[in-house]
């Protein structure tokens, strides 16, 4: 067993232990811890945008649960802060991007939408609520005016040049997507075509782009050459058993942030929890929220009774850890050291085609929409 003690007094808002349940779970369905595995991807993504390399691209992959869109929202609303501190009077740039792909509903992935996304992120006027212009001459004077009499939806080629100038303009240094195998789910032979789309985006500008996602976008990835060869890999993971007393300090930081009167204490419960979330954070704080509505519900204590019916079911949890498993080798080249699988069992599955959708695990998505920035505990 992880020997962690409860490390801090409560983390959440005085008075809120009282509040509604709708209150207390959205304020726990909106942290953040930080924890040694974050902390080491973080710093690796800020070290990729702080290299001003044009063009460049990362590819960060992980197992559902890992934390990669907590990455994504602290990444870019630190960028932002930092940047906004020491230039506080500059109304023009916008140092950091985070849009989530769109699910598309069939096999085409609505580019149109993605492209306004981004727009609407970095403040550019869609040119869907601005009216093209004509010039004029008149009374000897040549005037600039709008044209009322043109209307209709823009084309992708409009918004991809409005795309990339803002991008020049705005100067991002980085522009974050999250769950970006939705980008890829049009047929095998479109991949390279939308790989040069993404690239083109930033191919000119000192921005990094970040594509997101499960162990399927690292598939996706191999298949185009452009990815394969721009793209840097950052793998973040779960915990190992070995890591279990840095399992178990997040354990007491999320457990700090649960409103509940009295605290409760999740010090006896660090094994069970690391066994039923697979040591993710995201999984963990999935279980954690489940508990707490129970809690709420029924003013049980959050005791072993009240954890356990907030853990997985048996057969999802091992195929989460299975794909976790399968995912960790192809990324990794080594079986994954908890992988205690005997036989051919522990042989990844085939590389899953573009058609292979994989649904995220654990956690309720905001599609298409931009996703708010949100400060970490502790910082």
């Amino acid at each position: 067993m992880a020997h962690v003690t409860r490390q801090q007094p409560a983390l959440y808002p005085p008075g809120l232990e009282h509040a509604t349940t709708k209150e207390k779970l959205e304020f726990f369905e909106g942290v953040i811890i930080e924890h040694d595995l974050f902390d080491d991807t973080l710093e690796q993504i800020d070290d990729h945008a702080k290299s001003g390399l044009r063009g460049s691209m990362v590819v960060l992959v992980g197992p559902a649960g890992a934390g990669k869109s907590s990455i994504g929202d602290t990444a870019c609303s630190r960028m932002n802060r930092e940047f906004f501190e020491q230039y506080p009077g500059d109304l023009h740039t916008i140092p950091a991007a985070l849009v989530e792909a769109w699910a598309p509903e069939s096999d085409r992935f609505d580019w149109e939408d993605f492209y306004q996304m981004i727009l609407k992120v970095l403040q550019v006027p869609l040119i869907g609520d601005t009216l093209p212009e004509v010039r004029r001459i008149i009374a000897g004077r040549e005037l600039v005016l709008p044209l009322f009499s043109v209307a209709g939806r823009p084309t992708l080629r409009m918004l991809r040049q409005r795309l990339r100038r803002g991008v020049a303009d705005r100067q991002p240094s980085m522009i974050f997507v999250d769950e970006a195998s939705s980008v890829f789910v049009s047929p095998r032979q479109g991949v390279r075509r939308q790989a040069n789309t993404l690239r083109s985006i930033v191919n000119k500008v000192h921005t990094l782009l970040v594509l997101s996602g499960a162990y399927d976008l690292y598939d996706l990835v191999l298949e185009t050459g452009q990815l394969a060869r721009r793209g840097q890999v950052v793998h973040m993971r779960g915990y190992f058993k070995s890591e279990e007393e840095s399992f178990g300090k997040a354990v007491i930081a999320l457990q700090n942030c649960m409103p509940v009167d009295p605290p409760c204490n999740l010090q006896n419960h660090i094994d069970r929890l690391a066994e039923q979330s697979l040591r993710t954070i995201g999984h963990l704080k999935y279980i954690l929220l489940r508990a707490l509505g129970e809690h709420c519900r029924t003013k049980q204590p959050i005791d072993g009774d009240v954890l356990k019916r907030a853990f997985y079911k048996p057969a999802q949890l091992e195929t989460m850890r299975i794909e976790m498993y399968n995912g960790y080798q192809k990324v990794e080249q080594r079986r994954h050291p908890d992988d205690d699988r005997v036989g051919n069992d522990h042989e990844p599955a085939a590389s899953k085609t573009a058609d292979d959708k994989v649904p995220k695990t654990g956690k309720k998505a905001h599609i298409g929409k931009p996703k708010p920035s949100r400060k970490p505990i502790g910082q």
